[in-house]
């Protein structure tokens, strides 16, 4: 990957890919809060560059915050990272970093007792406003034993854009310029 530090430059120009707080979610679409808490979540995560510990971060910090309390918390099971170069339109180069949830859990926080799923979708439905959600029991507990779960594909749109400007290599002044990869 070719644009870790796109994440956490101090010139990072956000851009959610959710409607205004005013205007509705798309349909079947993340709702404002659930989308303020991925990008929350986002904020602290590890870079992409480092896959390990990002991968921890996913299964020990839930959605719902470090200071989370009751019965349930959402976790990001999977997520897609995309990276692409476009122009800024002045002769310079813009990295673009989109991530994605694909999938994600609801946990029965440290219980030892099967998940109820009515009780985790009316979970989803008060603190995060997700509907019919078609969870999927798994019979394995979450990480370290952090209790009974159910995954379900995450919304559409429950995505967020990092855009930053690149500095200019040896091989634009040529007209080459670099490739990023996908990851």
């Amino acid at each position: 990957m070719l644009l870790p530090k796109v994440c956490h430059e101090p010139r990072l120009q956000p851009v959610s890919a959710a409607s205004s707080p005013s205007s509705p979610p798309p349909e079947g679409g993340p709702g404002a809060g659930l989308l303020q808490a991925f990008e929350a979540w986002l904020s602290l995560a590890p870079g992409p560059i480092f896959p390990r510990a990002r991968e921890l971060y996913r299964l020990k910090y839930s959605l719902d915050g470090r200071e989370a309390s009751g019965s349930h918390r959402l976790f990001v099971v999977r997520e897609s990272i995309d990276e692409s170069c476009e122009s800024d339109g002045e002769g310079g180069r813009i990295g673009v970093v989109t991530i994605r949830a694909i999938r994600l859990a609801v946990v029965r926080w440290q219980a030892r007792t099967p998940l109820n799923l009515e009780e985790a979708e009316a979970y989803l439905a008060e603190r995060w406003g997700l509907h019919d959600r078609s969870l999927q029991l798994l019979q394995e507990p979450w990480f370290r034993d952090g209790g009974p779960q159910a995954q379900f594909d995450a919304p559409l749109g429950l995505q967020h854009t990092y855009r930053a400007p690149l500095p200019a290599t040896p091989a634009d002044d040529t007209g080459n310029g670099a490739q990023i990869s996908s990851g």
